[in-house]
């Protein structure tokens, strides 16, 4: 029988018995005949032709499989898999008879051991009583191999792609059914894993064959799969392991596989795509040369992973530099998501062959809204949907006019001038200059009022970068600078803190949702150490400081407060983080009073960033997120044996960049009695 007479049958016979029939005589290729054309469809019984659009009942997941009924779809799923799967390798053989004989000889046998497969999954669903047909089937396998345009294109798509995954699905189902009582169909799966290992095999010898030889595996691979497939489709999801074992044995490269087990791709959720920009304030300055300096530039490239912590699952993070392959599997150790990461060309912007240019997407998520975000995110704007917020409500003068120091204290002034706050001192409130004389006139008022020391802080600047103590006239100096520059000033009195905080907000379409309670530590100059997040604020604090938290500080963020600044963000038209900075001080007479807005933050914050974290640690346990300059002793993290979730320990997140570069560490203690990140009593 000629292997064309036999491929023809497999693809167009309309009923099963034909399709799964093996040659009746044996078989030769010595006439190939020409190529055809793709078909709409392969020939089926009437029952097993593709329904419309995705149609078909839900893959049963997790607990539904204790239930035999449900069993039996996934078996029902598992026959139409394996028939697309034989008459694909069928339709091979007809498109490519110009093939190398070894190549088409491989894939027949491939095709036969599929036909088994088929048998086994149709034979063990009528013993379960279930007839192959009775469930619509889909047609996602075929509309993906179908239309490949060479023998490379089909064994990246089918062998190293649908067959690879099935290592893991097939391992996996293996063991639910064992599990459930079934050993009947575990015995199935385990037999269908064995064969698969083989067909890996079989497709990566002819891919290493025709693959660019510049690249290795696992670049070619990823370039070579056409969106929306990618190697995300290439192993399994939800509940199904990751199966390196029988990786490695189909020959896989320890690499490949490793690089493979991080990658992450949508399957179908639309992405939302990530990018940090920690310079934001400074970029909006719209000076000339105000972009990021050197120091800027390292410090973004060091700390950029950060911004992962605030992804789902199937966002896109976009990167300067991707991290390290070692540093990414510490962190999948650790019990994180990744989201899939994309880096950007040398020049800082999406690279032409990035597949986000003609994706549809969810959002658009920078650190912060500004000039450098939008001229990045340029090109994905066509991909929002529509009535999502475009460029131009994201990014405009009244967005910008958010970031300024000098509209925080306009604004905290006229929430003090609807009436008295308790444990509020309206005298301490910044005032805005806007020249030298009148920079005078204002220091000289406060110091009459009492307050002898001073700060000033320029409009634009984050993390204190932009604040200067007053001690003299050199001081001055670096105010008129100030002034020149961005055009006005803060000055308000330097109060001596007791404890700082931040309330971290989502500015959302119907309205303003306050999200969690993080305490900052900021060193002297007021300039950003670390952030801490536990499901109880107070715990460790003195009891005065703490009864005045509860009793007069949180409660201005519950009504007035709250409701202005939500009135302020909405007629900016932003929507987004929002990170609120305020603090707990002693006047002059040592009364706690507090100080409910030193800044807000239209962007994520490092108070977000540790909120993210928080929300994957185990119950009860609190994060310490802090930038240091030495990582100190090594890592250790243990994991919560019922949630699988970080529990106590210790994780360096980044690397530093450039001479003097910052890391961020990571702590994670359980809340117990006593636990204070203050007194640093870290119980592991």
């Amino acid at each position: 029988m000629e292997l064309r007479e036999f491929a023809e049958r497999v693809i167009f016979a309309t009923s099963l018995a034909e399709k799964l029939a093996g040659p009746e005589t044996a078989v030769t290729d010595v006439a190939p005949g020409r190529a055809i054309a793709v078909p709409g469809q392969p020939g089926r019984p009437e029952e097993l032709r593709f329904c419309a659009g995705e149609g078909g009942p839900p893959i049963p997941r997790g607990a539904e499989l204790g239930d035999e009924r449900q069993r039996s779809v996934l078996l029902h799923f598992f026959a139409n898999h394996e028939l697309l799967a034989m008459e694909l390798m069928a339709l091979i053989l007809l498109r490519f008879p110009e093939a190398p004989a070894e190549f088409r000889r491989g894939l027949y046998g491939t095709l036969r051991e599929e036909q088994r497969h088929t048998a086994w999954y149709v034979r063990r669903l009528e013993e379960c009583g279930l007839r192959f047909g009775a469930l619509p089937v889909n047609r996602y396998f075929w509309d993906a191999v179908a239309a490949v345009e060479s023998p490379l294109d089909y064994v990246s798509r089918l062998s190293l792609t649908f067959e690879q995954a099935n290592l893991d699905y097939s391992r996996h189902y293996a063991g639910v059914f064992a599990r459930s009582g079934d050993e009947k169909s575990a015995r199935i799966l385990q037999a269908v894993c064995r064969d698969e290992i083989s067909h890996v095999r079989y497709g990566l010898q002819w891919f290493r064959k025709w693959r660019d030889p510049e690249m290795s595996d696992w670049e070619a691979f990823r370039k070579g799969l056409p969106f929306p497939l990618s190697p995300s489709r290439a192993k399994g999801n939800g509940e199904a392991a990751f199966n390196r074992e029988d990786r490695l044995a189909a020959g896989l490269e320890p690499d490949f596989v490793r690089r493979l087990e991080l990658f992450e791709r949508s399957k179908g959720r639309t992405p939302r795509v990530f990018w940090f920009c920690p310079g934001a304030e400074e970029s909006v300055r719209g000076e000339a040369g105000a972009g990021e300096d050197e120091v800027a530039r390292a410090l973004a490239e060091g700390l950029e992973p950060l911004m992962m912590f605030a992804c789902r699952r199937d966002d896109v993070l976009l990167l300067r530099r991707l991290p390290e392959v070692e540093r990414q599997e510490q962190w999948v150790r650790a019990g994180f998501i990744l989201p899939e990461l994309e880096e950007l060309g040398e020049d800082g912007r999406l690279r032409p062959e990035s597949v986000l240019r003609g994706r549809k997407l969810a959002g658009l998520r920078p650190w912060g809204w500004c000039p450098a975000a939008v001229e990045l995110f340029g090109p994905l704007e066509a991909g929002l949907p529509p009535g999502a917020p475009g460029l131009e409500r994201s990014w405009n003068d009244r967005v910008r006019e958010l970031y300024a120091k000098t509209a925080d204290q306009e604004f905290l002034r006229g929430f003090l001038e609807e009436g008295p706050v308790a444990g509020v001192e309206p005298d301490v409130v910044g005032r805005t200059v806007r020249d030298g004389g009148e920079l005078l006139e204002v220091v000289e008022e406060f110091r009459r009022r009492g307050y002898e020391d001073l700060v000033f802080k320029a409009p634009f600047a984050a993390a204190a970068r932009g604040n200067r103590k007053f001690r003299g006239t050199g001081d001055l100096v670096w105010a008129e600078r100030v002034l020149a520059r961005q055009g006005a000033l803060v000055v308000e009195p330097w109060l001596e803190r007791v404890w700082d905080f931040s309330v971290q907000f989502e500015m959302e379409r119907d309205g303003l949702r306050r999200l969690d309670w993080i305490e900052l530590e900021n060193n002297p100059r007021g300039q950003f150490q670390a952030v801490s997040s536990g499901p109880r604020l107070t715990r460790g604090l003195d009891s005065c400081l703490a009864r005045f938290l509860h009793e007069r500080v949180f409660p201005i963020y519950e009504g007035g407060l709250a409701e202005r600044l939500a009135r302020r963000l909405e007629q900016a038209g932003f929507l987004g983080a929002v990170g609120l900075d305020a603090f707990v001080y002693r006047d002059r007479q040592g009364e706690l009073r507090c100080k409910p807005v030193v800044e807000i933050n239209p962007r994520h914050t490092m108070g977000r960033i540790a909120f993210e974290i928080r929300r994957q640690v185990a119950p009860g346990c609190s994060v310490r997120l802090s930038l240091v300059r030495e990582p100190g002793s090594p890592d250790g993290i243990r994991l919560d044996p019922e949630s699988g979730r970080m529990e106590a320990g210790r994780l360096v997140l980044t690397r530093p960049v450039g001479p003097g570069g910052v890391v961020a560490v990571l702590e994670v203690g359980r809340c117990e009695a006593g636990f204070s990140w203050r007194s640093k009593i870290n119980n592991y």
